[in-house]
């Protein structure tokens, strides 16, 4: 694996109320990288007819440059869901207040 391959882990700590604006960076970068995956692909659709060992080379990289948005779009989604976990309210209160109503029910009986 060339060092253009290795993957590091980058940890930082950001004020939870960053947490949607960074992901929706991450996110923007990956829709932006968009452009190099569209120029592979047409490159082994070209290259296919008259060049299939090349195509195929060409289909690597494609796989490849998936790959790594692929772990970037998962990256972002674990970020986002621990954002949603922390800003949402747990669901037993819901739950502790529906139990409470029937409680109040039963006891009028």
């Amino acid at each position: 694996m060339s060092n253009d391959e290795k993957r590091v882990l980058i940890k930082y700590s950001v004020d939870l109320s960053e947490v949607p604006d960074r992901v929706s960076l991450m996110v923007i970068e990956v829709a932006n990288q968009c452009g190099e995956l569209a120029k592979l692909c047409r490159s082994a659709a070209t290259q296919a007819k008259e060049e299939p060992v090349e195509s195929l080379h060409s289909m690597t990289e494609v796989m490849k440059n998936l790959q790594r948005k692929q772990i970037r779009i998962e990256e972002t989604m674990e970020l986002l869901i621990g954002y949603v976990r922390e800003t949402t309210p747990p669901p037993e209160e819901k739950i502790s207040k529906k139990k409470t109503k029937k409680t109040k029910k039963k006891k009028e009986d």
